[in-house]
């Protein structure tokens, strides 16, 4: 997600393709480095979502540039689970993590 000039909330849609067309270059020229730091799980059946928060860095051990939340959409087929979808969405001074999602209830150690 993202928000245009106005502040109103904007999906890019992406396949995973088009994505790393996007952005493999940047990342790899600046670094890019993901770390979970909470997990909220739900499943029912062969079905899952995750809400994982994060954090993003140049490298590990580097200042943390942002945080956030990613949604998957899970589904298990009888041998594994694929991700159906995965959506994001940084905090921001007006999207702040809520307390539940925070790293600080309940780390996940990575």
């Amino acid at each position: 997600m993202a928000e245009d000039k106005a502040g109103h909330p904007v999906a890019q849609i992406a396949s995973h393709q088009q994505f790393v067309d996007a952005s493999n270059a940047i990342l790899l020229k600046e670094g890019f480095y993901e770390r979970e730091v909470h997990r909220v799980t739900q499943k029912f059946g062969n079905i899952a979502h995750v809400f994982s928060t994060y954090e993003t860095r140049l490298q590990a051990g580097g200042p943390v540039l942002s945080r956030g939340i990613n949604s998957i959409e899970l589904f298990y087929d009888g041998k594994r689970w694929w991700i159906a979808s995965n959506i994001w969405d940084d905090e921001r001074p007006d999207n702040p993590l809520p307390p539940e999602y925070s790293p600080e209830t309940d780390s996940v150690k990575k």
